[in-house]
C-alpha cells in the first residue's frame, strides 16, 4: 500500500513577501522516510528517465530509507 503524499512545509506568506528564500521547507527525517517508502522500485527507473538531468532517483531514495545522509557522488 502507498501512503499519501506529504506536502512539504512552506515559508508563511507573510515572510515569502519580504524576501527571497527558498518556498519549500525540508522534511523531517520522518517525514522523508516516509515519501520514500512510497517508491515502487520500478525496473525501468521512469523517475530518472524523465528527470531532466537524469539524476540517481533510486539510489538516493534508498539512501533516505537507510538514514544515510551523506551525498553520493
Amino acid at each position: 500500500m502507498i501512503n499519501n503524499r506529504i506536502n512539504p512545509k512552506q515559508l508563511d506568506v507573510d515572510i515569502r513577501i519580504t524576501n527571497n528564500e527558498e518556498v519549500s521547507l525540508c522534511y523531517t527525517d520522518e517525514e522523508a522516510k516516509i515519501e520514500a517508502s512510497r517508491c515502487l522500485n520500478c525496473i525501468n527507473h521512469p523517475c530518472t528517465e524523465g528527470c531532466p538531468i537524469h539524476n540517481r532517483i533510486p539510489e538516493f531514495i534508498s539512501k533516505i530509507k537507510e538514514e544515510d545522509y551523506i551525498l553520493i557522488q
